[in-house]
């Protein structure tokens, strides 16, 4: 057989292949309608490859929703609700979904949470390949959880898209407080999502807007909004993206391996705001991109520890870009309104806060409280006066440049915010998915050229709740 006619044979006999996985996968395709709590939950232990279940409009509780089979590249098995903004899930127990499955896609449902809930998505093991889109979910500690198993089996290549993520009020809690909570996963993309109010009143007051750590790696994080305070006052120290975040214990690291936390992560057209910590944390983070993000009210970004390397370019920051703790990193065309000598008064604030909200024990008897308090209050003063000039955070040239800010319009203003424009784009879309304008692009996250300022208009618009449903539990 010639070389051609062995080509076309083996084309022939993909196209067979293919046809047939179609027409399989046309068969079994199945929309289930759901109406009741005890519905769902029976139609996700028994879906198979394919299997749509289809939630009608209504409010449901559970304490507990599991998958107990996998779905297919070809044919997902897929949660939705029948109308968008009119299914919502209450969840009553510590995790509404343990997703320990391939192939599982959750889209466009409401998910409360409560006091104590700590995840609205528990995405563990073998589970790889599921996606997360267009869903409210809100009150909970640290929403969406993906982490590996002791066998190391590890969910890789997820997609979480198109969320709307935040609390109502600050989590009394000592557990982690992390929107999204990336351990040991590979290829994971974040992207479009909106994440707000993530504060931990609790353990060590430290909450993050998202994180991939644990020897994860090829971690994609774009076009996402994050507000680290907007409805709920600030509170504790609040980090907005990280890779890295606090570091991870060895047997929870990929093939307990920790040298690195995250390995080769693009972080692009983000916008992070108000942060009293910084917009972008590395930690032992290696070979990472940092590229056309913006970074408002927030100290900066941060690379810390020797095994932690970045690429940072035509990002607009508050504040500045930190080496810290033999951290790497190389600079090109950022527009920074502060300098990193601002970037450390936040976290001596902090520090002194925490030693006074547990006074007795911190201090010794001879320092009387009065005079701890004064230090405090001298200590904020220093701090907003630093935080406000160019040689600190430069968050007076910040609010000068971005007049609209406060209710989330970055249209720029032109004052003081010279060298905003003229960037070679490195990347070829804007915060809305816009192309770049060649010559002219903004550096930042928005190219103003060809985009909007007012970023809030990003927010999904939701139906009102709907009443509790007959029968649901």
């Amino acid at each position: 057989m010639s070389t051609g006619a062995s080509v076309n044979h083996r084309r022939r006999w993909r196209g067979a292949v293919w046809g047939l996985c179609a027409l399989v996968t046309s068969a079994t395709a199945e929309q289930r309608p759901i109406r009741s709590a005890a519905e769902l939950s029976h139609a996700m232990a028994s879906a198979k490859p394919g299997t749509t279940l289809v939630i009608a409009p209504g409010n449901y509780r559970f304490q507990r929703l599991e998958t107990r089979t996998a779905g297919a590249a070809e044919a997902p098995i897929m949660v939705r609700a029948a109308r968008p903004g009119t299914v919502t899930l209450q969840a009553t127990g510590v995790e509404l979904f343990s997703v320990r499955h391939a192939y599982w896609t959750f889209q466009d449902l409401i998910i409360q949470g409560g006091a104590q809930t700590d995840h609205a998505f528990h995405i563990v093991g073998a589970a790889s390949n599921v996606t997360l889109k267009g869903n409210v979910i809100r009150d909970f500690h640290s929403p969406i959880k993906i982490n590996g198993t002791p066998g190391n089996q590890y969910p890789d290549n997820g997609l979480i898209e198109g969320n709307d993520l935040y609390n109502r009020s600050a989590r009394a809690t000592g557990a982690a407080v992390t929107f999204i909570d990336l351990v040991a996963g590979s290829g994971w993309i974040v992207r479009d999502n909106y994440l707000a109010d993530f504060a931990k009143n609790g353990g060590d007051f430290t909450s993050y807007g998202l994180f991939m750590k644990g020897n994860s790696d090829h971690g994609l994080i774009e076009r996402n909004l994050v507000i680290c305070a907007r409805d709920v006052p600030t509170s504790g120290t609040r980090v907005g993206l990280s890779l890295g975040g606090g570091g991870t214990g060895t047997p929870y690291c990929r093939h307990q391996n920790c040298a690195i936390e995250h390995r080769a992560g693009v972080i692009r057209n983000n916008i992070v705001l108000n942060c009293s910590d910084v917009g972008i944390y590395l930690n032992r983070a290696s070979e990472t991109l940092v590229a056309h993000n913006t970074l408002l009210m927030t100290t900066g970004i941060d690379v810390r520890f020797p095994t932690s390397s970045a690429t940072v370019i035509n990002n607009v920051l508050t504040g500045s870009v930190r080496e810290r703790d033999g951290g790497s990193v190389q600079t090109r065309d950022n527009l920074s309104f502060g300098s990193n000598y601002g970037m450390w008064m936040p976290t001596i604030t902090h520090k002194l806060q925490h030693r006074i909200s547990d006074y007795d024990s911190k201090y010794p008897s001879w320092v009387s409280r009065a005079q701890v308090l004064a230090w405090q209050t001298r200590l904020e003063v220093a701090n907003r006066w630093i935080s406000e000039r160019s040689a600190g955070l430069g968050q007076a040239q910040t609010l000068t440049c971005f007049p609209g800010l406060v209710v989330g319009d970055l249209t720029p203003s032109g004052l003081g915010c010279e060298g905003l424009s003229g960037a070679q784009p490195l990347v070829g879309e804007d915060f809305w998915g816009h192309p770049r304008t060649q010559g002219l692009s903004d550096r930042g996250a928005i190219d103003f050229h060809a985009s909007q300022g007012n970023v809030l208009a990003r927010l999904q618009r939701l139906a009102p709740d709907a009443p509790l449903t007959e029968g649901a539990r």
